[in-house]
């Protein structure tokens, strides 16, 4: 993995912090009651309420993380004008926590230009499984990975004086009945797996807020998890920002299989069937299975990749540039393969995170499971193995 030139960014903020934490005690101590209900009620969707007589401003949040959807009237029906960049799965792919600082400092730049304060992400939950209906938005089933890429975001976007919110915190790793499902997963599993990506974050990217999750971990409900909040998130880590509760987001949904839209499959099996050069260019948010993959010649994973994507796949194809990305996520063969099949999503508001420690490639090691392609895998066309694809332009 590529690493960034030496950023300070967190440690400034921290100095910074110091300076505000106690003028932010200093307005605390003057607010009457009701001043205090209505900041942290928020002023609608997207804002929370001034106190004029204190000259407190409203603060604009919105979405992230791959561009700033920041909705005209109540809802987002209607949206300003902003740039679409690739979503964190096909970011994630270049291994690369420079492009995802740059793209961070774009991000903050827009973010100015619409007067918005905070940007809510970087999201950096595990891929648990490949079914996870919110994958396309996290980077990797590998903490250090993701942890390293969500610094150098939140770097980028914060040095343009706009505020990042580290999210869902934690172990947020399905859509299904995500506002009322407990994650249940033992200490080794919580500490080793699904918080590292937040702690290296926080630590050494210094993100003004983190957003907490909706659902519950080990029966206790994340934004109100004393473990999670205080003991680990202030007291271990250090962080000084302020929890915001996640509030906008309406359930997703999971997929029911790794399967393209069969119409797709049947495509790519008639025209492989008569036209021995082909080469399939995917756009998806997570893994999919591939039944024609024998039949043609490669594969371009492109992911989402942003309103530039059209060009940068052109590119690729017509060898101007040399595809370089690597997987951050497994491609199984088959969904029965995955870790968490077994166990996900889970039922009765309970999901057990029986798998434990081994997702990801952690467990197609331990089991000595052939994935169709590996964590890590990647070629260029100038290479040549049994396998073939190319990944993210």
């Amino acid at each position: 993995m590529k690493t960034s030139p030496p950023n300070s960014s967190g440690n400034v903020q921290k100095e910074l912090s110091r300076g505000y934490l106690a003028k932010a005690k200093e307005l605390a101590g003057r607010m009457t009651l009701k001043e205090k209900v209505l900041l942290v009620s928020g002023d609608g969707w997207w804002a929370t309420y001034a106190i004029g007589r204190l000259s407190i401003p409203s603060v604009s949040v919105t979405d992230g993380p791959h561009g700033v959807r920041k909705g005209q009237g109540a809802g987002l029906a209607e949206s300003v004008r902003a740039t679409c960049f690739p979503t964190a799965s096909a970011l994630a792919c270049s291994w690369d926590p420079e492009l995802v600082r740059q793209i961070g400092v774009a991000l903050g730049e827009e973010s100015q230009a619409h007067d918005v304060q905070i940007l809510l992400g970087p999201g950096v939950n595990m891929k648990r499984s490949p079914l996870g209906g919110r994958n396309f938005e996290y980077f990797s089933e590998d903490p250090l990975l993701a942890g390293k890429l969500a610094a150098a975001y939140i770097a980028g976007v914060q040095a343009q004086g706009v505020g990042t919110s580290l999210k869902h915190y934690a172990a947020n790793n399905q859509e299904f009945e995500r506002m009322a499902t407990s994650s249940n997963l033992d200490e080794r599993t919580l500490n080793e797996i699904y918080l590292p990506a937040f702690e290296i974050a926080i630590k050494e990217g210094g993100p003004w807020t983190v957003m907490s999750a909706y659902n519950l971990v080990n029966g206790v409900f994340a934004s109100e998890h004393e473990e999670l909040l205080q003991q680990i998130l202030r007291d271990r880590w250090g962080f000084d920002g302020f929890v915001m509760s996640d509030s906008y987001e309406s359930e997703g949904f999971d997929r029911a299989s790794l399967e393209m839209p069969a119409g797709h499959n049947r495509l790519i099996a008639a025209v492989s069937s008569v036209q021995s050069n082909v080469v399939v260019v995917l756009m998806n948010g997570s893994a999919i299975t591939m039944p024609w993959l024998g039949r043609v010649k490669a594969i371009v994973e492109a992911y989402l990749c942003g309103q530039a994507g059209g060009g940068a796949i052109a590119d690729v194809l017509t060898g101007k540039v040399n595809p370089s990305g690597k997987l951050a996520e497994t491609f199984p063969n088959r969904l029965e393969d995955t870790p968490a099949f077994p166990n996900f999503p889970g039922q009765n508001g309970q999901a057990s995170y029986g798998e434990g420690v081994f997702i990801g490639y952690r467990h197609y090691d331990k089991k000595a499971v052939e994935p169709m392609f590996p964590f890590g895998f990647g070629l260029t066309p100038k290479m040549t193995q049994q396998r073939k694809t190319l990944i993210w332009p």
